[in-house]
């Protein structure tokens, strides 16, 4: 392998020569091996570029000194060394592809990659490309024509699988309406090995694809045709964009504000948005006859795309079931303060979840999801992690202002110091959390999960957890147990239940008004006191296993019973 020539003076490229692209699998370590040997702290931005089936690849950053050491560096490697992909805010891709307009760049004005955008120019072999552009072009039962959002009907035939993607609206359509269900994605043939590939593929940090991907569209594009500029519907979909392009080739174009950026998309390759590349940039193709690339004119003809995305599952029921508003918000609204005050005087904090709190690295983001009037907020903050507490109930909430008085150290410690007095806590469902993406390192939901009245709702609120964590952080999950002690005092005779909850009237008078704090949540006056009822869907033995594989992204690490409850510990994968 041999550099063409050092870069000199203010050199920002560097091509290298004698580059087999078919054995590239092995530059990351060698680049960055090489940048672990340079000075302390970040090392300066370094971009790899490949250029279709040509012996040498273009090495770009804005440091001409990183460029002279790595090109001096590469000349003292021995002979047959390679040079492949290096991660480091790369996209391996082409150089942006040649158009009309503006002028064809070259190595010296090829502008940065987009951020989020992956291109995979050879993700399919020819062979296989052929074999399921093949079944492409006689299987499918297309289906009906779809409006245009500017109005009139798509000029291409579309057909999707899983669930209809409607162009009008830019969302997902549900239950048929007004198209008729799609049929599931194929099982067999080129079309579903596709489907099982893409769905196992890791395209890299942010991409969410691995399990998840449950949509896909194919869209068969006569010669010429183009794709007005769009970004992809943030509310409709998560993970990333997987686009494969069969039959022709075609310029592909990205807008922000004023930038554009071109992108030749190759028969065969696989075009992974991620992040900016989908939300921020809009993608678009010009309708026209030909391409320029590489200098010359390309002749467009019929193309194919198949495209994977991830639809969200929307939280079934907006509101919560009305056995959820009954009896369990209006029943923690009505017996915050006994529950407080019961709470602090037990004292009691699981060994399970202590094991997980004390097991993340000192200084985590913690989210305590259904936090309550703040048992484990003390907890967290002992472990040296800042944590924030959310909760449906603003009763409860209230609670955590007051520190709870209890036996416990750990509390006792936590109520003489800063955070007591002003803890980060804020009012969230936990289907709809108010908390950022990606955010956390951990997140706990202890005593939440058995209130959720439908496996849809619990599903959710378990993607809801994995979604605020980042890729490799980790979530602790705890509900009831149908399997109790042997002579523990409750005993279930089904998995839906309503637990009794008694409380003195004193802890019903508010601000001396002498009414209910909340709503009534199930009340019945007996012994003095006042009786409540709240909804439990107590978990059988593997319950907890098998909605978490229901949840793509995310595998389950650990598990077990403790003094009545089933707990999980899940660790996001992508």
């Amino acid at each position: 392998m041999k550099p063409s020539a050092l870069p000199a003076g203010e050199a920002r490229f560097l091509t290298v020569e004698g580059f087999d692209h078919s054995r590239r699998a092995h530059v990351w370590s060698l680049l960055l091996a090489f940048l672990a040997a340079g000075p302390p702290g970040p090392a300066p931005p370094l971009e790899v570029f490949f250029p279709r089936d040509r012996p040498y690849v273009y090495l770009h950053s804005p440091s001409p000194a990183l460029l002279k050491a790595l090109g001096a560096h590469l000349l003292s490697l021995p002979a047959g060394t390679l040079l492949p992909n290096f991660p480091l805010r790369v996209s391996p891709s082409y150089p942006a592809a040649k158009v009309p307009a503006p002028p064809l760049p070259g190595p010296e004005s090829t502008p940065e990659p987009v951020p989020g955008l992956l291109l995979l120019p050879s993700f399919l072999r020819p062979s296989a490309a052929s074999r399921l552009l093949t079944e492409l072009l006689t299987s499918p039962d297309w289906g009906p024509p779809q409006r245009r959002k500017s109005g009139g009907v798509l000029r291409r035939k579309v057909v999707h699988y899983g669930y209809t993607f409607d162009y009008e609206t830019s969302d997902i359509l549900r239950d048929g309406e007004r198209h008729p269900l799609p049929p599931p994605v194929p099982a067999g043939g080129a079309v579903g090995e596709l489907f099982d590939r893409v769905r196992s593929e890791d395209f890299g940090p942010g991409a969410g694809v691995r399990g998840g991907v449950n949509q896909v569209t194919v869209n068969d594009y006569p010669p010429g045709t183009g794709i007005g500029h769009h970004v992809d519907t943030r509310d409709a979909f998560d993970g990333c964009l997987v686009s494969v392009s069969l039959g022709s080739g075609v310029v592909m174009e990205f807008r922000k504000g004023e930038e554009r950026k071109y992108l030749w998309l190759p028969p065969g390759s696989a075009l992974v948005l991620t992040g900016p590349a989908r939300y921020e940039w809009s993608h678009g193709i010009v309708s026209r006859k030909t391409d320029a690339v590489g200098g010359s004119q390309v002749a467009r003809g019929r193309r194919l795309s198949v495209t994977f995305r991830t639809v969200i599952s929307p939280p079934p029921e907006g509101r919560a079931l009305p056995a959820e508003l009954e009896f369990v918000r209006d029943f923690y609204d009505s017996v915050a303060r006994q529950w407080h005050h019961t709470r602090g005087v037990r004292g009691v904090l699981w060994p399970s979840v202590m094991g997980f709190l004390g097991g993340l690295g000192e200084g985590s983001l913690v989210a305590d999801c259904g936090c309550g009037d703040g048992k484990y907020l003390a907890a967290a903050t002992h472990f040296g992690h800042y944590v924030v507490g959310s909760d449906v109930s603003m009763e409860l909430l209230k609670m955590t202002l007051t520190g709870a008085k209890g036996p416990d150290p750990i509390q006792q410690e936590y109520d003489k110091g800063p955070f007591s007095k002003h803890p980060e806590v804020v009012g969230g469902d936990c289907l709809r959390l108010p908390l950022q993406t990606g955010r956390f390192d951990g997140a706990v939901c202890i005593a939440v999960l058995h209130h959720l009245s439908s496996e849809e709702r619990r599903i959710g609120v378990l993607r809801e957890l994995c979604r605020i964590v980042r890729v490799g952080g980790l979530v602790y999950v705890q509900a009831w147990a149908l399997e109790q002690d042997e002579g523990s005092k409750r005993v279930f005779d089904s998995q839906d239940v309503m637990v009794p909850f008694k409380v003195q009237r004193k802890y019903l008078e508010g601000d001396g008004e002498g009414g209910v704090v909340g709503g009534e949540g199930g009340m019945e006056e007996e012994g003095g006191g006042f009786r409540f009822d709240r909804y439990c869907h107590v978990y059988r033995e593997g319950e907890l296993q098998e909605l978490c594989g229901r949840v793509g992204g995310i595998e389950v690490q650990d598990g077990g019973w403790e003094a009545g409850n089933w707990w999980v510990r899940i660790k996001r994968v992508n």
